[in-house]
């Protein structure tokens, strides 16, 4: 499956069937509807990429926009501010 349909796939899936594939894939499934989207989105759409504290820092703010509006996260602000959102996000 491409990214763009596993992504739409994890926005459109209800709370069940996010613990579903969760489960599936032997991801946590503790945590509200937001936070286990987005950390299937972490491990299936983007599982090469560090998103710990210090990989957060290494991305270049231009990127950061676009990982955000994937989260559907606010993108707007400083480059502290978005990193923050992220990383509070995930």
């Amino acid at each position: 499956m491409d990214t763009s349909a596993m992504l739409g796939e994890l926005y459109q899936a209800r709370f069940d069937a996010l613990k579903t594939l969760a489960q599936k894939h032997e991801i946590s499934k503790a945590g509200p509807v937001e936070a286990l989207r987005a950390r299937l989105i972490q491990h299936l759409v983007f599982p090469d990429w560090d998103f710990s504290p210090a990989g957060l820092r290494t991305i270049p703010n231009s990127e950061l926009g676009e990982i955000l509006g994937v989260f559907g996260i606010k993108k707007s602000g400083s480059i502290k501010a978005r990193r923050q959102r992220l990383f509070l996000h995930l």
